[in-house]
């Protein structure tokens, strides 16, 4: 109050403030006249000062690591940063710490962080902060790059892969890796009600897609897609143009050595359908935004060629989706192989109910 008045009063008081032996006091005083607070003021007071000041003191800690990270002092920022991990800040706040550790992008932060990976508040923020601290420093740290691709959680898988990209590597040997279908024929962009993509899903049941299509007097084709990266996902919207109220499909094979029980993960924006072996296995609306992994659905492989077929619709914005395929343990399916088996067996997904193709045991 004498503060927003302008007492003479005041400065006698922030005087004594500042020579108190109270921190909280002191980082009072500080701002009161617009100076910046000692540092070990800031951070006694945000965890041991009054409840009406702990809040602002946590605020001016981390803004004065902001500020110094952009003014270059790398190492004061970092320690500030570091110094918040290991209090009892709320979880918003370490993960702004984290985050703040990778945008400095130093090297010995890597390391310097694996400890906080079993945090459960900042695992994610972790992994992301180390992939883009490695994507900073791409040239020296390919290899932990290739690790991070392959093991990390896929949003800071992406960062490592998309670094990765920048340096020629193939990533998609690494998509594959993790379960995602990568090689896709690509159909649209086609009015969703169309009467002739009703046959699509029975036509690819045990074969691949008739080269043409003719929707309301427009003939279609497919076209071949690699998706790239990690994850695996085809961008619609660049491989057929920016488009509303209309629908794609896309059309994947690949083979299983036996009966195999998986769990299908689909991302996709807006809602899709699919398909195995011309099974609906699973169904999501839309309009939503793009997630990897957002919709799951348990399916067999059988053994030999298996089909996949996925149509998304486009509502509004992103127009894309990702697939990949995972055991029941959350282990990708091996995808890679060139040719089917041996026997050529055929059978298809469990759906709402299971349908047999062939006599034969499941798993």
């Amino acid at each position: 109050m004498l503060a927003e008045r302008g007492s003479p009063q005041l400065e006698p008081l922030l005087e004594q403030a500042a020579g108190s032996e109270d921190a909280g006091l002191r980082f009072l005083a500080a701002r009161l006249r617009g100076m910046a607070p000692d540092p070990a003021d800031t951070m006694e007071t945000a965890f041991t000062g009054t409840r009406w000041l702990r809040g602002e003191a946590l605020r001016a800690f981390m803004d004065g690591a902001h500020a110094e990270a952009i003014a270059g002092d790398t190492a004061a920022a970092a320690a500030r940063f570091f110094a918040i991990l290991d209090t009892p800040a709320p979880p918003e706040v370490r993960v702004e710490a984290v985050e703040g550790l990778g945008a400095l992008g130093r090297p010995q932060d890597v390391e310097a962080l694996l400890p906080y990976r079993d945090d459960p508040d900042l695992t994610d923020a972790v992994w992301a902060a180390q992939a883009r601290v490695c994507a900073a420093h791409a040239g020296t740290h390919r290899d932990t790059l290739a690790a991070l691709a392959r093991e990390a959680p896929l949003h800071a898988a992406a960062i490592a892969s998309e670094a990765l990209a920048g340096l020629g590597e193939e990533v998609t040997v690494m998509a594959r890796a993790r379960g995602f279908l990568t090689d896709w024929l690509v159909l649209g962009p086609a009015p969703p009600g169309a009467e002739a993509l009703e046959a699509i899903p029975e036509q690819t049941a045990a074969a691949d897609p008739p080269a043409r299509l003719v929707l309301e007097g427009v003939e279609f084709g497919w076209s071949e897609v690699r998706a790239g990266g990690v994850p695996a996902t085809v961008e619609l919207g660049t491989v057929l143009g920016a488009y509303t109220g209309v629908a794609a499909f896309g059309f994947a094979r690949f083979f299983a050595s036996a009966w195999t029980p998986a769990e299908l993960r689909v991302g996709s924006s807006d809602g899709c359908e699919v398909w195995l072996n011309g099974a609906q296995v699973l169904r999501a609306e839309g309009p939503r935004e793009f997630q990897p992994d957002d919709n799951r659905a348990p399916i067999v492989l059988r053994p030999g060629v298996n089909r996949l077929l996925i149509k998304v619709l486009q509502q509004r914005g992103a127009w894309r989706y990702c697939v990949r395929i995972m055991d029941r343990r959350g282990e990708a399916v091996d995808v890679t192989a060139l040719a089917p088996p041996d026997d050529g067996a055929g059978g298809v997904g469990l759906g709402p109910e299971m349908v047999r193709a062939i006599p034969g045991e499941l798993p």
